[in-house]
């Protein structure tokens, strides 16, 4: 956990992240089961943004020259990105 995110004891279902939207975020290790390309793929968040303006990151996975993906809101929608080289 990075920034000031603490783990909740009680969520909806179970414990919970919380995360302010100021600069809170969970690091995981990279792991080959993160990677698309290797079949079926599921991204899934429970989230309730205090707001929904500009750029909000839900989930994302860069890779320098590889595939990486972003789950965000922006500007109110909720938008996957994909990108073949790592760049965007």
């Amino acid at each position: 956990l990075c920034g000031d995110a603490a783990i909740a004891e009680t969520g909806r279902f179970g414990r919970a992240l919380e995360l302010d939207g100021r600069a809170d975020y969970v690091n995981v290790p990279d792991a080959a089961s993160l990677e698309l390309g290797g079949g079926d793929f599921t991204i899934e968040a429970w989230i309730n943004p205090a707001a929904t303006d500009g750029e909000r990151c839900i989930v994302s996975k860069e890779a320098v020259q590889d595939l990486s993906y972003i789950l965000q809101i922006r500007d109110g929608r909720l938008v996957l990105l994909v990108s073949s080289d790592g760049k965007g």
